[in-house]
């Protein structure tokens, strides 16, 4: 299977001739390579290795993205925040003292 995927940003709608290069079998234009050659050389990293912790980045954040978001739906249900604090236990009580004023 090959893949072919072209970035561009408005300039290729037009007509354009595309100036792209092969890059981990995806074709992507000069200036989005050299972007990407840049940023790979300033981590120290070869490109394949930068696209690489990229994609696990991405990968990360798309996964805390979606465990925020249940979190979210969850502790804003009072019944499974009860429900959970039956069985593990509440956040325990803190007894405060008046302050002097």
């Amino acid at each position: 299977m090959q893949v072919t995927a072209s970035f561009c940003s408005g300039w290729c709608e037009s007509g354009s001739a595309r100036h792209t290069r092969p890059l981990a079998g995806i074709d992507i234009n000069d200036n989005t390579r050299d972007t990407l050659q840049a940023l790979a050389e300033a981590a120290g990293l070869s490109l394949e290795d930068y696209l690489t912790q990229v994609a696990k980045e991405k990968q990360r954040e798309r996964v805390l993205a979606e465990g925020a978001e249940i979190f979210r739906r969850v502790t804003g249900d009072p019944a499974t925040v009860s429900a959970f604090d039956a069985e593990f236990g509440g956040p325990a009580q803190v007894e405060h003292a008046p302050r002097a004023a």
